[in-house]
């Protein structure tokens, strides 16, 4: 998807190029062809670095399987700092994260999700890792920071994110605040979603629902 868009772009830019300047062609030729190749040699150099770093990824998910620590993290410093701009860099900061709370190190889980955040625009990676990072930041405790990351708008992600909200303010001890966020994404939760039995529990524990009517004559 992220080579077809980019090639999308590369095509828009050569029709606007020639509608400005198609009157004259012959001497705008040569620049052109400079351009095209240009752009075919680095086309071919961000295939290359794609096929490496899946290569390099797939090496590091090796190493996970086999528990192979060091190995690891090697391989996935090598995506972060020579891969950055390919996909297999998010998957590998997710990895790392991943480790890094099974080590009991929410920091350092915590710095891996938001190198994704500061390196990967893809709006489904950014609600993914904003998703993560909300669950790290609210085991470390730090109730604000998870609520600020949350977005307001998040597409097929709402639910989750509203439920993640429960969470944090039920850690936080405001059970309308929680109950509230856990109604919403019931609410907008798809019918056949195995979450639906979870985010019901939730609900449950806080009891009955009564209605101000109720809430007055007690």
């Amino acid at each position: 998807m992220e080579g077809y868009a980019t090639e999308e772009q590369q095509v828009e830019a050569i029709k606007k190029w020639w509608k400005e300047h198609g009157s004259n062609v012959i001497t705008s030729g040569l620049l052109a062809l400079a351009i095209f190749f240009g752009g075919r040699a680095w086309l071919d150099y961000r295939d290359g670095q794609s096929e490496a770093a899946s290569a390099e990824y797939e090496a590091m998910m090796q190493s996970m399987r086999a528990g192979e620590k060091e190995a690891v993290f090697s391989r996935g410093d090598t995506l972060l700092q020579k891969y950055s701009g390919t996909p297999y860099a998010s998957l590998a900061a997710f990895a790392l994260a991943r480790v890094k709370l099974e080590q009991n190190d929410p920091a350092a889980a915590e710095a891996h999700l938001r190198w994704v955040l500061s390196n990967n625009s893809e709006d489904e990676i950014q609600n993914i890792t904003k998703l993560r990072l909300s669950r790290v930041l609210l085991a470390q405790e730090k109730h604000d920071e998870a609520l600020k990351i949350i977005p307001s708008e998040s597409g097929s992600f709402q639910s989750s994110f509203d439920e993640i909200k429960g969470d944090i303010y039920l850690a936080k001890g405001d059970r309308q605040a929680a109950k509230s966020a856990y109604e919403q994404a019931l609410l907008v939760l798809p019918a056949d979603s195995n979450n639906r039995a979870l985010l019901q529990m939730k609900l449950d524990d806080f009891g009955p629902t009564t209605t101000p009517a109720e809430d007055n004559n007690q």
